[in-house]
């Protein structure tokens, strides 16, 4: 859920990972398109002598949008 007004995100142009997903995807099925919310882990490589980020530091969003035919056939 957003609790971020729209009128912000739109005015601000950037947000948390969480929000300009769920706006794209509010847009993309506006016209149709079929999409989802993905949510993962980022591998991170961190600099020398430095921890590689895990869990809840290192997780994000990112849509999923349907193109059309699979390439995988």
């Amino acid at each position: 859920m957003i609790s971020t007004p729209l009128n912000e995100v739109f005015d601000k142009r950037h947000g948390v990972c969480r929000i300009l997903p769920i706006v794209m995807i509010a847009g993309l099925r506006g016209l149709g398109l079929p999409a989802a919310y993905v949510s993962g882990y980022l591998r991170t490589i961190p600099p020398v002598g430095e921890p590689r980020l895990q869990g809840a530091d290192a997780t994000h969003a990112w849509v999923s949008l349907w193109c059309g035919r699979s390439l995988a056939g």
